[in-house]
């Protein structure tokens, strides 16, 4: 069973699994706000289109997400208190998990079972309430759509660490 590590953070999402390793802003945009005229000069960037089940919506996401210039259309997942129950935390955490899989065949012709490790921040991890909320979105079966091609990732266990032991664990 695969392991992919996970480090959702307020700026920077930094993913690694035995294929890839990624390290992309923590924000995307709604599709439906993406300027015509941008969305054709976006070919040769890193930017993808993902949807889930959940949204009726279209994300783009990739590392060069900032480069639109679009900062007042882009969703940010920086906040503070309910963070992990957001539904911009939830987004972006399926397009994580859902880009890690898609690195492999397995999750592209049937379900991708795999391992999680997250790191938190010290303040979140000692709080019961945040643990259980961040449980609640990594946990389970995450259907992702990237680029019209649809990936499948199961995750039998979660393992939520505090930020500063979570380098040690996605070295494996």
């Amino acid at each position: 069973m695969d392991i992919f590590s996970l480090d959702l953070g307020n700026k920077q999402t930094k993913l690694k699994s035995s294929k890839a390793e990624y390290v992309l802003p923590s924000r995307y945009l709604n599709q439906a706000d993406m300027p015509m005229s941008v969305g054709n000069s976006t070919m040769n960037n890193d930017l993808h289109t993902y949807s889930v089940p959940f949204s009726d919506d279209k994300y783009v996401w990739g590392r060069d997400i900032d480069g639109l210039h679009l900062d007042e259309y882009l969703a940010d997942t920086i906040m503070y208190g309910a963070r992990y129950d957001s539904e911009a935390f939830k987004l972006l955490a399926n397009f994580a998990l859902g880009l890690q899989a898609s690195d492999f065949k397995a999750a592209k012709d049937q379900v991708l079972e795999v391992v999680v490790t997250a790191g938190l921040p010290t303040g979140d991890y000692a709080d019961q309430g945040q643990l259980k909320a961040l449980l609640k979105v990594l946990e389970g079966q995450h259907q992702v759509t990237i680029d019209d091609k649809i990936v499948t990732v199961r995750v039998r266990k979660v393992y939520i660490l505090p930020n500063q032991s979570a380098p040690y664990i996605t070295n494996y």
